[in-house]
Parts: structure tokens; C-alpha cells; sequence
């Protein structure tokens, strides 16, 4: 296989790490930022399943503030992975993961990925999470952007979603 482009989108509640998941994602460690202003774009390569060749990621970390939400439609538009993410130190987060169903929906569930985030300061216990993750039928991670918890286990499965026809 030669070298191709794979859009995957993060979205999720204002705050919920989605841009520090990216940049761990791509760097392999973490960076405190602050709240992105509507979009932020970043790039990594991944080799494919078997192999045999690399798979270029770019990942549209859409900003979560509602005063976003009417242009960022656009920007999911040949997604082919979506990690919903929720901040495993706020319930309330994963009640706002409804408020994204309208924008994602035109994507097959199969290439959706709950994601709880901030495993490190979770005030909200893996059940919460995997009960929202069969409410939606989408698989699950829990991570911590910022101490790398199951970062592996997060690659691969944005890998196996990727690159599964």
C-alpha cells in the first residue's frame, strides 16, 4: 500500500483534552493548551495494519464551544475515524456528548471511538464511560493525555478503524 492521508476527527465538550490527545498522539507526550478557537489541525504517520506501508493522520480537533458549532459541520465532512471524547473529571461531559450526534452522524458508528480522557483526576468511573459507550454501540478507551495511560491501546485502535474497509 502506498502512503495515503486519513482524516479522523475529535470532538467533544469545551476543555475535555481533545487537543492535548492530539498532540500526544502526534508527539508522544503532553503539552498543557489552552481552549482551541474553532479548529486546530495536527498531523502524524502511522504505519497500516500490515504494515505495508504509512498512513498520514490529520486530526481536525474541532473547539467544543457552542459558538462554533455553525461552521464546524463543514470540517467533518471524509472523516474516517471519530473520537468523541469526555473529561472523566466532569459528568456533565458525557451528557454533552448528545449535543455532537447531529454533526457526526452521517458517519458510520463503526468508525466512531468513545474516549475518556484525564483517567488521572477521574471523578467519574469506567462504568460511566462504558455505559455511554453502549448507548451509542461504539467501543471505548480510557486514557490521560497527560500521563500517556493507554495511549497504545488509543493508536490502535485509531489504526484498526483506519484501515478496516
Amino acid at each position: 500500500m502506498a502512503s495515503s492521508v486519513m482524516k479522523i476527527v475529535l470532538v467533544g465538550a469545551g476543555g475535555v483534552g481533545k487537543t492535548a490527545t492530539a498532540y500526544r498522539l502526534a508527539n508522544g507526550a503532553f503539552q498543557e493548551t489552552a481552549m482551541t478557537i474553532g479548529l486546530d489541525i495536527t498531523t502524524w504517520t502511522i504505519s497500516d495494519l500490515d504494515s505495508s506501508g504509512q498512513i498520514k493522520i490529520a486530526a481536525f480537533d474541532l473547539g467544543g464551544q457552542k459558538q462554533f458549532r455553525s461552521f464546524q459541520d463543514a470540517f467533518i465532512i471524509g472523516a474516517e475515524c471519530v473520537l468523541i471524547l469526555i473529561d472523566m473529571s466532569r459528568f456533565t461531559t458525557v451528557a454533552a456528548v448528545d449535543e455532537w450526534m447531529h454533526i457526526v452522524q452521517h458517519i458510520p458508528r463503526e468508525k466512531w471511538l468513545l474516549v475518556g480522557n484525564k483517567a488521572d483526576v477521574a471523578s467519574i468511573t469506567e462504568e460511566d464511560v462504558k455505559i455511554k459507550a453502549q448507548e451509542l454501540g461504539v467501543p471505548y478507551v480510557i486514557v490521560s493525555a497527560k500521563t500517556g495511560l493507554n495511549f497504545d491501546r488509543l493508536s490502535q485502535e485509531i489504526t484498526r478503524i483506519v484501515t478496516c474497509e
